[in-house]
């Protein structure tokens, strides 16, 4: 583990969220301590999830979120709370957790997007989902832009994916 790991976690817990939010982007670069930082972020998450809303700040959530990402397949211990902010969550933060998801666990990402792909009939088009796929079709991302192309295609929105 490297030393300013220790640190850094400390961090996450401090009261100033400016310095919460530097500390989890900051772990996002210590791939190699994944076994430390990974339930680190996870708890952090938790903890300003469960706090008085003042404390907490979304971008807070999507600085973890995104740190989470850069862990790869060595994230797995944060499959769950992806999960869990993806069927909870209608905020900044689902299409975040998506693209986390894909990066951790690109298969688990591909089954969690046919799933909620076919509990979705005849989606409203503005429908936050819709609007999900779309953003993430005008993004690119190679996973988001095929679910995107195929349920908006469905959503008869295809005039825009063009």
């Amino acid at each position: 583990m490297r030393p300013a790991v220790p640190l850094l976690v400390q961090c996450l817990n401090d009261k100033n969220v400016n310095l919460r939010c530097e500390a989890a982007k900051a772990l996002g670069n210590f791939r190699h301590d994944a076994a430390e930082v990974v339930p680190a972020l996870v708890a952090a998450y938790k903890a300003e999830a469960s706090t008085n809303t003042q404390r907490g700040v979304p971008s807070l959530h999507v600085e973890i979120i995104q740190s989470l990402g850069q862990f790869r397949t060595n994230a797995q211990a944060a499959v769950p709370l992806l999960i869990e902010i993806i069927r909870t969550d209608q905020s900044d933060k689902l299409s975040d957790a998506f693209m986390t998801l894909e990066r951790i666990d690109p298969e688990m990402g591909i089954s969690y997007w046919q799933k909620l792909q076919a509990a979705q009939t005849n989606p409203p088009p503005d429908d936050a989902v819709s609007n999900l796929y779309l953003q993430l079709f005008r993004e690119g991302k190679v996973l988001g832009r095929n679910i995107a192309r195929l349920f908006l295609r469905e959503a008869g929105r295809d005039k825009r994916t063009s």
